[in-house]
């Protein structure tokens, strides 16, 4: 089989980490994550010799995810569970898919290293290659003197099957390197990391998307609710089937995502967290739209990556309006 035509699962978790291919929007925060551990990646890793701006990481991610389509290099970003935050990298690479051998990289974020993440991450994949790529072998190679990269897999009792002397150069001295090799032909013994994969995306019974939400406002205020949030916020209104227009409401349409706006009374909407966040570009812009329009804004907690506010449409019900930073 064209190994283009496999399916694979796309997600991977384990008891901290969430692990995915990299998706078009990451670079920003691999820019951030390199940077953090640049001095360490230049001396071991030959793409790493100079700093990365976020538009060559932009462009870094995108290429990767097309690889991870075409099934030549399959990629995982590592970010915490609970965070989010980009912990570091990992996946599979000098793939054979006839033989069904793999090779296992990974490097991890300054930062963030000595906490065990990257042992968490290369057990759950090798567990993943054996159980989901049908792999025999399984590879870890590095150089004799990364001491860092040595440590994963003796703790993981990868089996050590040669020293290839003078293999490659080391970036950071130029002195030739000696490459040492590692492998695995199965999973026994693994550590218990609680590793679980995501469903095909093509799988009948996969969860594979949002079609849409819902939000309620009182009824016969649909006039006033499409003027806010069809004229002041410019979402598109769609066409509501007959068969549920005598219920009241409206529904609009947002990218692939429907959002269905209910008629509900004697609901306490100003008193409840649900929300819609909504993302957006050139987020001051927005504020002061809505500031000259007499909303009443609050600033969002702080998260990672992002910048945020919030607000309350006029029934009650909370938004929020959330942009990547770079």
């Amino acid at each position: 089989m064209n190994p283009i035509l496999l399916d694979i699962p796309d997600s991977i978790t384990t008891k901290r980490l969430f692990i995915r291919p990299p998706m078009p929007g990451d670079g920003p925060e691999f820019c951030n994550a390199v940077n953090d551990s640049f001095v360490e990646l230049n001396k071991w890793m030959s793409w790493a010799s100079v700093r990365p701006t976020v538009e060559s990481s932009e462009a870094n991610i995108r290429e990767s995810y097309a690889s991870w389509i075409r099934r030549e290099v399959l990629r995982l970003s590592l970010f915490d569970k609970k965070s989010m935050r980009l912990l570091g990298s990992s996946g599979f690479h000098a793939i054979d898919w006839k033989s069904r051998r793999f090779e296992i990289g990974y490097w991890g974020r300054t930062p963030d290293n000595g906490q065990g993440y990257i042992t968490e991450a290369v057990t759950a994949l090798t567990q993943f290659a054996f159980s989901e790529l049908g792999a025999r072998r399984v590879e870890i190679r590095t150089d004799s003197e990364n001491v860092l990269s040595l440590k994963i897999p003796k703790k993981l009792a990868f089996t050590l099957e040669a020293t290839l002397q003078n293999h490659s150069v080391q970036h950071h001295t130029g002195n030739q390197g000696h490459t040492l090799i590692f492998a695995r032909f199965d999973a026994k013994g693994l550590p218990d990391v609680d590793a679980r994969w995501g469903q095909h995306l093509r799988e009948n019974k996969a969860i594979i998307g949002i079609h849409h939400v819902q939000i309620t406002i009182p009824k016969g205020q649909e006039t006033q609710a499409k003027e806010f949030y069809c004229k002041l916020l410019g979402i598109a209104e769609i066409e509501k089937p007959d068969n549920l227009k005598t219920r009241g409401g409206f529904w609009m349409n947002l990218g692939s995502i429907q959002i269905h706006v209910g008629a509900e009374d004697q609901i306490e909407r100003h008193k409840t967290k649900a929300h819609i966040a909504y993302a957006v570009k050139d987020l001051n812009h927005w504020k002061a739209r809505l500031d000259n329009a007499g909303v009443l804004i609050e600033d969002g907690i702080p998260i990672p990556g992002f910048q945020r506010f919030e607000f309350r449409d006029p029934f009650g019900n909370r938004v929020e309006f959330i942009e990547q930073t770079h």
